[in-house]
């Protein structure tokens, strides 16, 4: 689960990293403005053989390999970052236009 993540769902990111044995550091950032904003530091531990965020066992933290999802308690689905890049990189390229050559 460690790396940046992009909300599948609304304005969020998160960036989870490992921090020990069965625990990880989750940010989770809003971009609704023109700045990024904090909106969760928290702890992701392994409890009970499952994943949750902060103490509260409403807020599991659930990997699909399938789908290459995380689902991030109340935060809702995110997929990882690259996988965006990529989509980005293979996008069909512009055509050269002339509008900034100089007048003759």
């Amino acid at each position: 689960i460690c790396g940046a993540w992009l909300s599948a769902e609304n304005n969020l990111s998160a960036s989870i990293r490992r921090i020990g044995e069965g625990m990880w550091r989750i940010l989770v950032f809003d971009h609704a403005l023109c700045y990024k904003r904090l909106v969760q530091d928290g702890i992701i531990s392994l409890r009970r053989h499952r994943l949750w965020l902060g103490a509260d066992d409403g807020n599991r933290v659930i990997y699909d390999a399938s789908t290459e999802t995380l689902t991030i308690g109340c935060y809702g689905r995110f997929v990882p970052e690259d996988c965006i890049r990529r989509q980005e990189d293979d996008a069909i390229s512009a055509e050269a236009c002339d509008f900034n050559e100089p007048a003759e």
